[in-house]
Parts: structure tokens; sequence; C-alpha cells
């Protein structure tokens, strides 16, 4: 068995252009940033009864490198306008939890992405927070492969 001590997995993601898969990749691991481990034993053994938070909330960004000690300040050029948001994700029935290969893993529903006025990027990054501003506390980043940026249209 692979020794992954992470805390999010993309499972799958792709680039859509005019109906079309235009970029693919998956099974994306992660960095699970120092302070996501702490809020999360925090969630679970040291809780005032503010935890979990009601969403968790996923972002791009194009950070060239991503280090454990990472916070939110570190984020570089997140999108802003052209139709990306943060995705929300409940804490509540937002995941569904299954057994995979004697690994227990919590599944979000599929998360997108929009360019609706306009394009955005590059983009490299995938990242889970707390919080929808920049007041959370960054929990864990993915990496794609290559930095890439979307079309007006794109999803």
């Amino acid at each position: 068995m692979k020794n992954w001590h992470g805390l999010m997995k993309i499972t799958e993601a792709k680039q859509i252009r005019n109906g079309e898969v235009i970029w693919e990749e998956k099974n994306i691991l992660n960095t699970f940033h120092a302070g996501g481990e702490l809020f999360m034993l925090t969630c679970c053994f040291d809780n005032d009864g503010s935890f979990p938070p009601e969403q968790y909330y996923f972002g791009l960004d194009n950070r060239s490198v991503v280090d454990i000690e990472d916070i939110m300040t570190d984020l570089e050029d997140e999108p802003v306008g052209n139709g990306y948001l943060r995705q929300s994700v409940s804490s509540n029935g937002g995941f569904s939890l299954d057994l995979l290969n004697n690994v227990y893993v919590a599944r979000s529903q599929i998360l997108t992405f929009s360019a609706t006025t306009g394009g955005y990027g590059p983009v490299s990054k995938i990242f889970i927070t707390n919080k929808s501003d920049n007041t959370g506390i960054l929990l864990a980043t993915a990496a794609f492969s290559n930095p890439f940026s979307l079309e007006a249209g794109d999803v």
C-alpha cells in the first residue's frame, strides 16, 4: 500500500471548451499544510463548538512553489472576476464517505469553475480552505502538472 498522508486527492480535472475536453489530468495528490493539520486535529480533539465550518471552499491560484508552511497570504494570482468563484461544499452532507481499497475517503460533488465574461489564468494549483475569503486556514493544495488558462466559455 502506498503511504500517502494527505487530505485531498483530485481524482479527475478537465478543461472543457465548446463541449470538447482540451485538457485532462487524474489522481493529483496534495500537500497537507501544517495549518490544515492543526485545523483537523482541532475539529476532532479540541473543539469549542465552532468546528467544523458550515462550508469548505475550493479555489485556484498560481503559486510557483507549494510549501507545507503555506498560509492564505501565500496564494498567488487567484483569479478575480470573469465568472471565477471559490466553490463551496457543505460540511453537512456535501461529502459522501466511502471505503475504497480499505481506506476511508470523503468525496465531494463535482466542482465547476467557469470563465463566463472573459478568461482568467494561468492557474496551476487547487486549494481547500475553511473560509470564502482570505481570513481562513489553507488546509491543502494540489498542483496540476502544467499551468493552464481559461477562455470565456470554458469550464
